[in-house]
């Protein structure tokens, strides 16, 4: 056997090794990574303590949509604005990229009865350094004589510090083993439906803007301030901060 043909047989080789790798890298061959399933964990005890909000229902998802969405973890929310008494359902997942990305609320109310009504919209929240978070949003109507409406905030993060709403999710997250995904629900009046107004709209902006959601600086600013404390533990670097203002209630359904 010449050299050559040696070299282009193990330069075969190599590349069937790695594309075994990586294929079972993606299906979790060899089982979750570990960080995702200490965000799955994490997620079960979680809630969110916001000032002027007040966490008024834990819920659960039914299991058909955890194993479309194969999930390993999520939690399903609602808050109440506790001056307007407004509320808003929030939702996350953590889980393997390709579900994540693949099934859209777009797709998911159209199959539900529900119309939808607006085109998907781009919304920037800032931070309080002045970086961006980027979700999309849309807006649903029953298809019924009561035409209810309904806007879907929805977007990803590779590590929970940094939203993105790519057009193509699939293409911008391609090599990600695991995404979390953000999803935020409002009811709305026909009255009501300027984004910059409603509840789930509020409830971000001010969430993300002082990173209420994930960092633990916002425990830091609380306690500086004198303020309520918003986060339960001490969290060691950006990965460990991920759900750093969450409240952990290990133990406890409420």
């Amino acid at each position: 056997m010449s050299v050559s043909r040696s070299y282009a047989l193990l330069f075969l080789l190599a590349i069937a090794v790695a594309t075994g790798w990586l294929q079972g890298r993606a299906a979790f061959r060899w089982g979750p990574p570990l960080e995702m399933q200490r965000l799955a964990k994490e997620l079960s005890h979680a809630k969110w303590e916001l000032p002027g909000w007040r966490l008024s229902e834990q819920q659960q998802f039914a299991p058909p949509i955890l194993d479309l969405l194969q999930a390993t973890g999520y939690l399903k929310q609602r808050y109440e604005d506790v001056n307007s008494q407004e509320t808003v359902a929030i939702a996350m997942f953590v889980g393997p990229t390709g579900p994540m990305v693949t099934h859209m609320p777009e797709v998911c109310y159209n199959a539900n009865a529900y119309i939808q009504c607006e085109p998907p919209a781009k919304w920037e929240f800032l931070d309080s350094n002045g970086l961006r978070n980027e979700l999309c949003a849309t807006t649903f109507r029953t298809d019924d004589l009561h035409q209810n409406y309904i806007r879907v905030y929805y977007a990803w993060s590779t590590d929970g510090l940094r939203w993105r709403a790519p057009a193509s999710p699939r293409l911008a997250f391609a090599g990600q083993p695991y995404l979390l995904r953000l999803q935020a629900a409002v009811s709305l009046s026909n009255q009501h439906r300027k984004a910059e107004g409603d509840a789930a709209y509020r409830f971000l902006q001010q969430a993300l803007k002082h990173k209420y959601l994930f960092s633990s600086e916002a425990n830091e600013s609380a306690n500086a301030a004198g303020g309520d404390k918003l986060i339960a533990g001490q969290h060691k670097s950006a990965r460990d901060a991920i759900l750093g203002a969450v409240t952990f209630q290990k133990g406890s359904n409420d």
